[in-house]
Parts: structure tokens; sequence; C-alpha cells
């Protein structure tokens, strides 16, 4: 999913607020599918050259939260 934003702040607030429903999507999830997960990552343009590398990161960060969510405790 791609969302707009059209200023520092408001990527920011965007983000944090995809961040916290997906984590939320993902709690209930849980509860009702003990072994199903969403997996999501997040990047915003702040941190990106343009679209096409703030999707690779978004992508990139997607496979970390599913390694670090298969392996809780390893780092």
């Amino acid at each position: 999913m791609v969302l707009k934003a059209t200023s520092a702040n408001s990527i920011k607030n965007v983000a944090e607020n995809a961040f916290a429903q997906m984590s939320e999507l993902s709690n209930e999830l849980g509860k009702q599918w003990r072994d199903a997960g969403v997996s999501y990552g997040i990047a915003t343009s702040l941190e990106a050259k343009g679209p096409s590398e703030c999707i690779s990161l978004a992508d990139k960060r997607m496979y970390q939260h599913k390694a670090k969510s298969k392996h809780p405790h390893s780092h």
C-alpha cells in the first residue's frame, strides 16, 4: 500500500498510524488464528530518494519483520 502525505510531519504521522494499525491487525488476527500473521514493512519518502527506493526499503523491512516474527528471541 502506498499512502500520500504532503509535509514531513504528516508523513511521520501517516507512517506511525500505519504501523499502529498493522500491529493491531496482526494481534487481532493472532487471537483468531494462532499460526497466522501479517507481514509488513514501512518506509517513508523522507528515507528514500524516490518511489522505487522507498518501496524497496519497505520490502526489505517487511522481510526483516517476517524473520523477526518467526524468531522473536533472536536479534
